[in-house]
């Protein structure tokens, strides 16, 4: 008997496993041999930092590196301070399954090692009975799997999950298809000034960002962890006609809202000077999130000029854009 699964996502090309575990023997003694086969989705792109149109219609289709300031009116992509920009996919995929105590019966993680429309398969054996299989991309160089919980202890990059109960039984046939879904919300900060040359860098502090992912309940845990990033400016930044755009991802918890939102509490953004003193600080309070949307503001980051909005957007990409207005 075979049971086989289909599994789209984009970038998942020439992996190969990271851990030690030998390659799974034919099944026997009353074990199933399951395949599962992923193939290359082209059509998924990655997380793309797009201006939404001035006339708020529908964006065009998402883009995938994160490099220029747009115009107004004009889709492209914006530089950012989030170390894995870079990188228009994936490096590793985390295959986990669990057994209906929800414990771990494997774990496996591939990582991706070069690029094409190639797929790749994953051949397993289980014994008669019910499991829930999981499957999470990302870019993150370390993760750490606690009972059900996937946490990211150094920063959260963009992640895509999928996952599915199945039963095992001998003699029966399994076929099933399933796509990996963007897991992460995305908090932007986009200056209108330029960088002074007293401002040697910019810091983001936040109270807390959710950075472990259940992966039974498709959420992430209501636990936060304090999250700082800080981007050092260079002479090049400094004289670059495109302003650079400093974000951070996060995993999204259940709430009780219809949409989906949910908050940080706050982030505090400082423009420090050499000494590691504040030219310019300001707390953001009760930051919406949403799981695969843009949390955007847009303001003075580094000079004290006195503006009297600081501008917020929510980009679904693929819905309407909601702006607020959050007054200094």
């Amino acid at each position: 008997m075979k049971n086989l699964l289909f599994l789209s996502l984009a970038g998942m090309l020439c992996f190969c496993a990271c851990t030690s575990e030998s390659d799974p023997i034919p099944a026997n003694d009353g074990k199933v041999k399951v395949r599962f086969q992923l193939d290359v989705r082209p059509d998924i792109v990655a997380f793309g930092t797009r201006s939404m149109p001035s006339d708020n219609t529908l964006p065009a289709e998402p883009q995938s590196a994160n490099t220029t300031t747009p115009e107004p009116g004009e889709d492209q992509d914006l530089p950012e301070t989030d170390p894995k920009a870079e990188q228009s996919t994936f490096s590793f995929l985390e295959y986990i399954v669990f057994n209906e105590d929800e414990e771990v019966v494997r774990q496996q993680q591939y990582e991706n090692e070069g690029s094409g429309t190639e797929s790749m398969e994953i051949t397993d054996e289980f014994t008669p009975g019910i499991y829930t299989i999981c499957f999470l991309a990302h870019s993150s160089d370390d993760v750490e799997l606690e009972g059900t919980g996937l946490t990211f202890p150094s920063s959260v990059s963009e992640c895509f999950y999928c996952s599915d109960n199945f039963e095992v039984v001998i003699g029966d046939d399994i076929l099933k298809s399933f796509t990996l879904k963007r897991i992460v919300s995305r908090v932007e900060f986009v200056p209108k000034d330029t960088i002074p040359e007293e401002v040697a860098s910019f810091k983001i502090t936040t109270s807390g960002i959710y950075n472990t992912f259940n992966l039974i309940s498709g959420y992430a845990t209501e636990e936060t962890t304090p999250f700082t990033l800080e981007k050092t400016f260079t002479e090049t930044d400094r004289n670059a006609e495109q302003k650079i755009v400093h974000s951070f991802y996060t995993f999204v918890p259940q709430t009780d809202e219809p949409d989906g939102k949910a908050t940080l509490e706050s982030a505090l953004l400082q423009a420090l000077n050499t000494e590691s003193e504040a030219e310019r600080e300001k707390t953001i309070r009760d930051i919406p999130i949403y799981a695969n949307r843009i949390t955007r503001y847009t303001g003075n980051l580094y000079t004290n000029i006195n503006d009297a909005n600081f501008t917020i957007e929510i980009d679904t990409q693929w819905g309407e854009t909601i702006e607020e207005i959050i007054e200094d």
